[in-house]
């Protein structure tokens, strides 16, 4: 169950060697619950949760498994390291 952004990053940082492109979707529907309880509670709308790194890591995964050519403008180590630090955080 996901249910904190600890979660969520977690879960985004695991599907990055995903295979079953079933299963990433089913995980992403879950941490998109958690993101917006976090954009809610913080104040944060719908770019937010959009642009979120957790999503863009999820995204990255999806079009590789649907064999999607991804030309990455945005810096997709930089979002790896946010989600890891949102992984590694002990207060949430």
């Amino acid at each position: 169950m996901i249910e904190t952004m600890k979660d969520a990053a977690r879960t985004a940082l695991a599907v990055q060697s995903a295979s079953n492109l079933s299963g990433v979707v089913h995980s992403w529907a879950q941490v998109q619950s958690v993101l917006s309880a976090e954009a809610n509670r913080t104040g944060k709308g719908t770019d937010w949760r959009n642009s979120h790194p957790i999503n863009q890591l999820f995204l990255v995964q999806l079009a590789h498994l649907s064999n999607i050519p991804v030309d990455l403008d945005f810096d997709y180590m930089a979002a790896v390291v946010k989600v890891e630090a949102i992984a590694e955080e002990t207060m949430r």
